[in-house]
C-alpha cells in the first residue's frame, strides 16, 4: 500500500529543526556566562573574563548581584591621617590599614615612638633614627636627653704658638698644638719664652726652637759649639736601650737605661718639657702603669753623652712575680740610629730580705 505524507507532517518536522537549532544557539549562548568587572556586567567566557582582570559567572544574576556589593574598602593611617582606602591602596602609600575607622582612628592618635635627641648642647624631638641621622644621642625621655646635654663636653685647653684657646684632645692634636686638660696649665705652657737654640742639619748649623728644628728634620742644641761639634762629627745619632730592669731593697721597679750609640741626646730632651717628653714607661704584666721623664730622673744629663748611663727608680713595687716592661723614648722624640732596640721585658719577684 502507498503511504502518503501530508503537508502537514513535513511542515511539523521543520518547525521542530528550527526549535533544535533555536535551542542549540541558546545554549551555546548560555556556555559563555557572565562577568563582573569594575562595578559592570557583561556576557564572556571564563577565559574573557580572567584575561580582563574580572570575576565571572554562571548567570547574569549572581554577576549582578557580585557587582553591587560595595568594594571591600577599609581605613588607613598615614602620618596621623585617616582616609577610606582598600588594603592595596594603603599599603602604596605607606599606611596602615584597618577594618574599621574606629581602629584606624586610634592608631592615629598614639604619640609617635619618638623620643629625645642631644646634639651639639641642643635637646629636640626626634625618633631614633632621626637623631642618628643628625649624629645627636637619642634617649626615650626629655629629662635623660637634658641631663645628658647638660654635661661639659670633654673640653680641655690648647697652647698652640704660644695662644691658649679651648678645645678637645682631638681638636689640639689636628692644629698641631699641645694638650692639657686645665686652663692654667696651658697659660703655664704657653707663658714660657720660646726655647731658640741651635739646628744642625744637613752639616748646617742655624737657630731654630726645638720645633722648628723637628720639622725641618735637624738635630736641636742649646748651644751653638754642641750643634757645631755634632755636625762636624758627621750628624752622628744616639741610640737610647734599656739596659737592665732591677729590684732594689725596697722591691721597686729600677730602669737602667743608655746611650749606645754614636752620637749625643740633643738638649732638648732636657730643656723642653711638654706631655710627650722623651721618658721611660712601665707596664706589669700587660698593663699600663706609668714612667718617668728623662729630665726629670736623669737631671745631670749623664745619658746625653755617647755610652753614658742613667737609672730610674719608679714606684713600682713588686710582690709576687711579675713580668715588667720597659720603654725608653716610647713618644719618638729622639731620632735615633736604632729605633727597634728601646724595649726590655723581664719577669721580677720580690724575694724575702728585698733581694732582687
Amino acid at each position: 500500500m502507498k503511504k502518503t505524507v501530508s503537508w502537514l507532517g513535513i511542515m511539523g518536522l521543520i518547525v521542530a529543526a528550527g526549535l533544535l537549532v533555536i535551542s542549540g544557539a541558546a545554549l551555546l549562548s548560555a556556555a559563555e556566562g557572565w562577568c563582573c568587572l569594575d562595578g559592570v556586567v557583561f556576557a564572556a567566557t571564563p577565559e574573557q573574563c580572567k584575561e580582563k582582570g574580572g570575576m565571572y559567572f554562571a548567570t547574569q544574576a549572581e554577576a549582578e548581584n557580585y557587582c553591587k556589593q560595595p568594594p571591600a574598602t577599609g581605613w588607613c593611617c598615614k602620618d596621623g591621617v585617616v582616609f577610606a582606602a582598600t588594603p592595596e591602596q594603603c599599603k602604596e602609600k605607606g599606611g596602615a590599614w584597618f577594618a574599621t575607622e574606629a581602629e584606624a582612628n586610634r592608631y592615629c592618635e598614639q604619640p609617635p615612638a619618638e623620643g629625645w635627641c642631644c646634639k651639639d648642647g641642643v635637646v629636640f624631638a626626634a625618633t631614633p633614627e632621626q637623631c642618628k641621622e643628625k649624629g645627636g644621642a637619642w634617649f626615650a625621655t626629655e629629662a635623660e636627653a637634658r641631663k645628658y646635654c647638660d654635661q661639659p663636653p670633654a673640653t680641655g685647653w690648647c697652647c698652640k704658638d704660644g695662644v691658649v684657646f679651648a678645645a678637645t684632645p682631638e681638636q689640639c692634636k689636628r692644629k698641631g698644638g699641645v694638650y692639657f686638660a686645665t686652663e692654667a696649665e696651658a697659660r703655664k705652657y704657653c707663658d714660657q719664652p720660646p726655647v731658640t737654640g741651635w739646628c744642625c742639619k744637613d752639616g748646617v748649623v742655624f737657630a731654630a726652637t726645638p720645633e722648628q728644628c723637628k720639622r725641618k728634620g735637624g738635630a736641636w742644641f742649646a748651644t751653638k759649639p754642641a750643634a757645631e761639634k755634632y755636625c762636624r762629627e758627621g750628624n752622628k745619632l744616639p741610640d737610647l736601650i734599656v739596659r737592665d730592669i732591677v729590684l732594689n731593697r725596697k722591691c721597686q721597679v729600677v730602669v737602667i737605661v743608655a746611650n749606645v750609640g754614636p752620637g749625643a741626646v740633643p738638649d732638648e730632651v732636657w730643656t723642653v718639657h711638654k706631655p710627650t717628653s722623651s721618658s721611660v714607661y712601665l707596664y706589669i704584666n700587660g698593663h699600663k702603669w706609668g714612667g718617668g721623664t728623662i729630665w726629670g730622673f736623669d737631671p745631670g744629663k749623664h745619658l746625653q753623652s755617647p755610652g753614658g748611663t742613667a737609672k730610674y727608680v719608679s714606684k713600682l713595687i713588686v710582690g709576687a712575680a711579675a713580668e715588667i716592661t720597659a720603654l725608653i723614648d716610647h713618644t719618638g722624640e729622639v731620632n735615633e740610629t736604632n729605633e727597634g732596640n728601646n724595649k726590655l721585658i723581664k719577669k721580677l719577684e720580690c724575694k724575702v730580705g728585698g733581694t732582687k
